[in-house]
């Protein structure tokens, strides 16, 4: 992969204080003034101050080796992108699959550079080498980690304001150069994320420009909404509106935190080989959530159940998203019925003891600004909050304009019909989904492609955010008057 030119590349401010914010502040903050993402710098690596450390952030190689020991883990294997231009994102069910313990994926990174050939076979029996190939064993919860407990004390999440969490609440997520996730909005939640080794480097969009960036419920996964943008390289010529969007760019190196506000559209890329740890924090929104959740996956359910072609049908999903299409009638609409009266039970539960907690809640944060205007003056929240992030070691994410995002990363904009437009190709000669070689499939690509689209095209009306609105709102009210 080409680096991007150094004095390109998109960094933080220097950290101008070893001051840290109370946790409390930060918990407010989070959940109520923080609207932009932001970079926590010092707060789990500080070579000054041992005590602000996280245990894992001094952890030596042999330490991640006990923790993972010789289980195999199972990795998502794709192309190292360079030169080429991509027209779609490299999707999860179009990624081979691979088996490796984490020894075994650290010879990998270090062999990428081609010097030295690695070589693997996937799961379906491919041979692939280490310098066209990137590794991702991504989104794993710890708790299911065989050797949890060596982990257990030394993530927590309290220098945030939330003592509550710790390791069993965190997802792991590790991978080599080249290593990414397609870009996509969270629907439930904020993010917390800490970069513990290596470098990734995260471009944000605000929802407000999700026309830039052709979102799709296709393929479909629970809370997440995907674009169609071929990063980390796109053609511009497929999808040419990505050229109106600024895009938040940050590279975040170890000990560094990152906050994603809710409903903020993320691609992650690996720089290299790179070990980061998050937590998922609820919002008392995502009870509404969870009923436009449900609608989206009654809708897709009752589509996907007028289709015969299992290669469509297993196109239009995520790999861990393939129960779905399992259900017959009844069971989707027992399982849709099941999350929204679920959803409206919890709700019914939580505004019984609401009054109680919406006073403490507002004590606390009227006196979080309180303390700010004490210190700062009687300026607006948003100066607050600007004053409180310089002396707390707290940076907002740099925004920028398309054009400058492709030449930091090195890939500048380029129209050229001569260039290689290298599509996430729906067949992948060895994909998640390898087809049994006893299934007579006749369907020719130019046919699937076309099924595909007719797919895509009814989901994303069903599934439009105007229509789920209206849906939501005239379930709420039906529920409403049964209760």
């Amino acid at each position: 992969m080409v680096e991007p030119p150094k004095k390109m590349m998109c960094s933080k401010k220097d950290v101008r204080s070893q001051a840290l914010a109370m946790p409390s502040h930060i918990r407010h903050a989070i959940f109520d003034q923080i609207k932009q993402p932001v970079v926590f710098t010092g707060y789990i690596l500080n070579e000054d101050h041992s005590n602000n450390h996280w245990e894992c952030m001094k952890w030596k190689e042999e330490d991640w080796e006990k923790l993972f020991g010789q289980e195999k883990l199972t990795l998502r294997v794709n192309k190292v992108v360079d030169c080429e231009r991509l027209s779609a994102p490299q999707w999860e069910g179009n990624c081979m699959k691979a088996l490796m313990t984490y020894s075994e994926i650290r010879e990998w990174a270090k062999n990428q550079d081609g010097k030295t050939l690695n070589k693997c076979k996937t799961t379906c029996g491919k041979e692939i080498h280490s310098q066209d190939n990137w590794i991702y064993f991504d989104y794993y919860y710890m708790k299911d980690l065989i050797n949890m407990e060596k982990i257990d004390k030394a993530i927590e999440w309290s220098k945030f304001g939330f003592p509550e969490r710790g390791a069993k609440d965190s997802t792991i997520w590790l991978g080599t150069c080249g290593a990414n996730t397609p870009c996509h909005i969270d629907t439930y939640g904020c993010n917390l994320v800490a970069q513990i080794k290596g470098r990734k480097r995260w471009t944000l969009f605000p929802k407000e420009q999700s026309t830039f960036l052709y979102s799709t419920r296709v393929p479909y996964e629970e809370s997440s909404i995907y674009s169609e943008v071929g990063f980390p390289s796109p053609n511009i010529s497929s999808h040419p509106n990505l050229m109106q969007s600024t895009p938040y760019v940050v590279t975040l190196e170890p000990g560094d935190v990152l906050f994603v506000p809710q409903h903020w559209w993320h691609f992650v890329e690996h720089l290299d080989f790179s070990i980061s740890i998050n937590t998922w924090l609820e919002l008392p929104q995502d009870e509404i959530e969870r009923t436009k959740e449900a609608i989206v996956m009654y809708q897709i359910g009752s589509l996907c159940q007028g289709i015969d072609d299992p290669l469509v049908l297993r196109s239009v999903v995520n790999p861990n998203m393939l129960n779905l299409l399992e259900l017959s009638s009844e069971q989707l609409l027992k399982a849709v019925s099941d999350q929204i009266l679920s959803e409206r039970r919890e709700r019914i539960l939580c505004d019984e003891n609401v009054d109680s907690q919406l006073s403490d809640n507002d004590y606390d944060k009227s006196d979080f600004i309180r303390e700010l205007i004490m210190k700062y003056g009687n300026l607006r929240i948003e100066e607050l909050m600007k004053k409180w992030f310089v002396d707390n070691n707290i940076q907002n994410v740099e925004k920028m304009t398309y054009l400058d995002y492709s030449y930091i990363t090195n890939r500048p904009v380029s129209k050229s019909k001569s260039e290689k437009n290298q599509s996430s190709s729906l067949k992948s000669k060895c994909s998640t989904f390898e087809i049994n070689q006893n299934e007579n499939i006749k369907s020719d690509e130019s046919t699937l492609n076309a099924e595909i689209n007719k797919f895509k095209i009814l989901v994303n009306s069903f599934c439009d955010d105007r229509v789920l609105e209206v849906l939501k709102n005239v379930l709420t009210e039906k529920l409403q008057q049964s209760f």
